[in-house]
């Protein structure tokens, strides 16, 4: 079940009424798909459209209902020579997409946005929309979009206050989402502590709220604060499976495996993420079936097993290369190198290692380029890499961990690293780097999870499941 995020008038009225969208499109004489897009503010709605929804639902509740009680502006548009909504918010659109085409730093950025002369709920939702697919491939720019989203969101003066507060709460729940891939957590945990209490202000998103749980629990997650996480995916999960929403309780589970993995019960991680693959291939939800892919292709690495490991990160890499999703392509490429390094050749392993950290600094996600890194030193060590390659890696991994956030907490250990080629014990140096990045909440992390950044459900194109 596909529970529609509130983030539109009409989706707002049927909830506080409770009415049930099919009852709605019934007596409108409209489908149910058709609804629903005008539910999620997809759709350009016209001048009949409203007009049946507005009949529709002043018979259903036996009250007058307005156009502007169900669409943004929609009494201006039934004024107006208009025949679609879309026409009112063209221009302000237009000027918001000029801003997106060039995003700098996130104070001027978001300062531009408000300047400009567009505030409004479709406004704010264009936003979100747009930040949507920067997330997985430049999540440092989502984060400000998202930024610039919540801003706009709270200085909205003519929109239901229920509905404000879910608008600004999405924007801050997928912006913790864009700073937990920078390795952002605290201030990731900041921005969903604050996003779960407008949901609560909102007072009709129990699903909300429950995805706000979740994208905690993958945080905590990356911290490595076990219990806590695994506190927050269960309470994610019995809110999911509350409100009928099959998808997110199965990315519930799949972070419960995550968990599993980390702790190293690598069986039960496994057993859990295979169970999991028939609901996600029923669901059609393809992008976290992807995932799962490549989180069991990595099991079957840890687990010792090639020829199971290499056709789920083969399967992964395919569907992230043709979704364009830039890190988790880093991230199954990472798995892919340590499967290459493991079980065929270290040499050719270690230069794909090399390959898929220069991909992570490219995307600005340095702790995981760092953890990369580390791998291919301790591969290097391996193989037996000449000393001058060696201190030459590591001086640049040096600034890698730099970037990551090293040099103030762990300058000790960033200094050990550049002059690893003239130590004794070279692996005890990489094990306390790696202890550094624990300090600092930056743990190594090669499997995926996924964390809700609003939209529609996953992507309409089914990938074969192999058992």
């Amino acid at each position: 079940m596909f529970i529609p995020p509130l983030v539109t008038r009409l989706e707002l009225f049927l909830r506080q009424r409770d009415l049930s969208p099919f009852v709605v499109a019934k007596a409108a004489h409209y489908s149910r798909q058709h609804v629903l897009r005008a539910r999620l503010g997809k759709v350009g709605a016209t001048r009949k459209f409203i007009r049946a929804m507005v009949v529709a639902c002043s018979g259903l509740t036996q009250s007058r209902v307005r156009a502007g009680t169900l669409f943004e502006r929609g009494d201006l548009l039934l004024d107006s020579p208009h025949e679609r909504l879309s026409r009112l918010f063209r221009d302000e659109l237009r000027r918001l997409d000029e801003l997106l085409g060039a995003i700098d730093a996130e104070e001027v950025f978001v300062q531009r946005v408000l300047e400009a002369g567009v505030a409004s709920e479709t406004a704010v939702r264009h936003l979100l929309e747009q930040g949507e697919p920067l997330i997985d491939r430049a999540p440092a720019d989502a984060a400000i979009v998202y930024h610039a989203a919540a801003a706009m969101a709270a200085k909205l003066a003519d929109t239901p206050p229920e509905l404000a507060a879910s608008l600004q709460g999405h924007a801050l729940k997928d912006r913790a989402n864009a700073l937990r891939h920078l390795g952002d957590f605290r201030a990731a945990l900041t921005d969903l502590t604050l996003a779960a209490r407008l949901f609560t202000k909102a007072k009709y998103c129990a699903n909300e709220a429950g995805q706000a749980e979740y994208t905690r629990g993958t945080i905590l997650f990356k911290m490595e604060q076990w219990d806590e996480a695994e506190t927050a995916a269960r309470t994610a999960r019995m809110r999911f499976v509350a409100t009928g929403d099959t998808r997110r309780a199965a990315h519930a589970d799949i972070l419960r495996a995550g968990i599993l993995f980390d702790r190293g019960d690598v069986d039960a991680a496994r057993d859990i993420w295979f169970r999991i693959m028939s609901v996600l291939a029923d669901l059609d939800d393809t992008e976290a079936l992807a995932r799962v892919w490549q989180n069991v292709g990595a099991c079957e690495v840890r687990r010792g097993r090639a020829v199971e490991a290499r056709p789920w990160l083969t399967y992964a890499a395919a569907w992230f290369r043709a979704t364009g999703n830039r890190v988790e392509l880093a991230r199954t490429r990472w798995n892919i190198a340590t499967y290459a390094a493991t079980f065929r050749s270290v040499d050719r392993g270690i230069r794909l290692l090399h390959a898929a950290e220069e991909e992570f600094a490219a995307l600005g996600a340095f702790a995981d380029a760092a953890c990369v890194g580390l791998d291919a030193v301790e591969f290097m060590l391996q193989g037996g890499t000449p000393d001058a390659a060696l201190a030459r890696y590591a001086r640049h991994l040096a600034g890698v961990l730099v970037e990551a956030g090293l040099h103030v907490s762990s300058a000790e250990a960033v200094d050990k690293l550049r002059r690893i080629a003239q130590a004794r014990n070279r692996r005890a140096i990489v094990r306390e780097v790696r202890d550094a990045l624990r300090d600092v909440e930056l743990p190594c992390r090669p499997v995926a999870m996924h964390v809700e950044a609003g939209g529609a459900p996953g992507p309409a194109r089914p990938l074969p499941v192999r058992h």
